[in-house]
Parts: structure tokens; C-alpha cells; sequence
């Protein structure tokens, strides 16, 4: 019978690549795996927009899309971790949902087992499922499949929507708020959230790779409670002092309204981002945290937080 040690991984410090390491969570992946004291090396297809806080002692910033492979190899070479922490919302010319979320993540599952790597972790969504009739959910399921066919040990952790006061989820609807008298609701406003602090979920990233018994396991991470769409909107209201009125906008009109919006710059809205709040985006327990000892954060800290930066 093993103990508990034989559980988790060598406790000298590991080389961890984390691809996507730019990007709104990856970044934050990157960070908490050097304040435990590994070396990072953030890979990214434009290193040069790699934020300036990881381009310390215990980084190194590498150019790589996950969509080539001799530039994926080139920067497994020397890695014991990788996290694929690549995401698409909205398709662009030869980048799709399949490209990026199915094909790329099985090519870099693949690179990471010839290149012997100890672990891997697969950040995908609760709502990928490769019966979805959305394509984007859709490919995220498959992409999953993909991903564990390749490397059987790997890690697939689902989180919620996201937030943190720099960004994301909460960021983006008390910035709403903040502008549009009138905003409309996904249907009612009914969906069901269990919002998860970014910070939160990429502590569980590290913990999830470092720690043996739970490889080849589907971890879903979501935060401590649930809300209603609108009743987390009524929550930045109230805390915002907002005179918003908010309104009840159909499903089939936010697909047309999506569909136009993804031209724009910045896609302030997409298909995607639409297919997901069709369905509830909770889990329930999430026991990726308790297991890993990680006490989560809720919104209202971070609303506050959000709402006192844009007096």
C-alpha cells in the first residue's frame, strides 16, 4: 500500500510550461506555480505581450501556437508540467473551435507524452460536452476526449465562469452597469452561475498537477455559491448605487445580436459566450477544493473591489 508521499510528485522544484501563459487565466497559473518555487516558462504566440511581472528570475517567456508542432516540442523540451491554458471564443480565419480546442490540445497532449512529462493538466469548461449542439461546447468536449486518449493521465479541470477585479466575468457586467441604463438579460436572467475566483482556480491547477491520485480524473471548479444571472447583476447594482434597469432579451435574438457582434473589435459579445448561458453553468460541491485544502473566494469582495476602483 503506498502513503501519502507516493501520491504527489518529487517536491524539488519542477520547470512547468503553461501554454497560453498570457492570457487572463493562464497568467495566473504561471504565478502560482513560482510562488511555490518551480520555474515557468510562459509560452505564448506573442511573447512580447507577456505580462512584465512574469518575466522575472523564475520565468522564461517562449514563442509557440499550439497549432505547430516543432514549436510546441522545442518548448516541452525540459518541461515535468504542462497546462494547456489556450482558449477561443470567437473563431477567426484558419482558428476554430476544432483547431484550437480539439486538434491543438491533442497535439500538445501528444508532444507532452513523447517528451515523457510527468503531468498535464487540460483547462476546458463545466459546459464541454461533445453531445452539445453548440460548436463551441461541442469542441470542448471533444477536445477533452482527444486530449485523454493521448495522455491518459491527464488532468481535465472545468471551471465556472471566472472572475477577478483586473477582469473577467464580473468585470465585464459591472462595466455594463456602469454604462447602459437599460441592459438585457440572457432570457429572464434565470441561467444559474456559480462564479469561481480565477486566482482560486489556478491554485487548483497547480494542485491538481502536483498531486498524483488526481491525475486522469474530470475536476470541475466552481465558487461557493450560486446565483441567477439576475440576481447577480441586482447584486453590482445595489453595491454600485446603478439606477440600471434590466430586461428580459430572447435567446434567439442574442444569437442574431452575437453573430454581428463577433465582426466588431474586441467582440464585445459571442455565439459562444450565448450557447453557454442557455444552460446552467454550476457544479455544485467542488471537490477539487476541498481536496486541495483551497478556501474559495465569493463575488461580493470583488464587486466592492470592482465598483470602489471606477469612483
Amino acid at each position: 500500500m503506498s502513503n501519502a508521499t507516493d501520491q504527489v510528485l518529487p517536491s524539488d522544484p519542477r520547470t512547468v510550461c503553461v501554454i497560453g501563459g498570457s492570457g487572463f487565466l493562464g497568467a495566473r497559473i504561471a504565478r502560482a506555480f513560482a510562488v511555490g518555487g518551480h520555474q515557468v516558462v510562459v509560452v505564448a504566440r506573442q511573447p512580447d505581450r507577456v505580462p512584465a511581472d512574469l518575466r522575472g528570475d523564475r520565468f522564461t517567456a517562449r514563442k509557440a501556437d499550439i497549432g505547430d508542432a516543432e514549436a510546441l516540442r522545442r518548448a516541452l523540451e525540459a518541461a515535468d508540467i504542462v497546462v494547456n491554458a489556450v482558449s477561443l471564443y470567437t473563431e477567426r480565419g484558419s482558428a476554430t473551435f476544432r483547431s484550437i480546442h480539439v486538434e491543438g490540445a491533442a497535439r500538445l497532449a501528444q508532444t507532452a507524452r513523447r517528451a515523457g512529462v510527468e503531468a498535464l493538466v487540460h483547462i476546458s469548461g463545466i459546459g464541454a460536452s461533445r453531445q452539445a449542439r453548440d460548436p463551441y461546447c461541442r469542441a470542448r468536449g471533444e477536445g477533452e476526449d482527444a486530449v485523454r486518449h493521448a495522455f491518459p493521465g491527464a488532468v481535465i479541470l472545468r471551471p465556472s465562469a471566472m472572475f477577478a477585479a483586473e477582469g473577467g466575468f464580473l468585470h465585464t457586467l459591472s462595466e455594463l452597469v456602469r454604462t447602459m441604463p437599460v441592459l438585457p438579460l440572457f432570457g429572464r436572467g434565470t441561467t444559474r452561475l456559480q462564479p469561481v475566483h480565477a486566482d482560486d482556480v489556478a491554485k487548483a491547477a497547480v494542485c491538481a498537477a502536483l498531486r498524483r491520485d488526481l491525475h486522469g480524473q474530470v475536476h470541475f471548479a466552481a465558487g461557493p455559491t450560486i446565483y441567477t444571472y439576475r440576481e447577480l447583476l441586482d447584486l453590482i447594482i445595489r453595491q454600485s448605487g446603478s439606477r440600471t434597469i434590466l430586461m428580459p432579451y430572447p435567446f434567439t435574438l442574442w444569437h442574431a445580436t452575437a453573430a454581428i457582434a463577433e465582426r466588431l473589435p474586441g467582440a464585445p459579445v459571442t455565439r459562444a459566450q450565448v450557447a453557454l448561458m442557455e444552460h446552467d453553468n454550476v457544479a455544485g460541491q467542488s471537490g477539487i477544493f476541498a481536496a486541495c485544502g483551497i478556501e474559495r473566494q465569493g463575488v461580493e469582495s470583488t464587486i466592492r473591489a470592482i465598483t470602489a476602483a471606477r469612483r
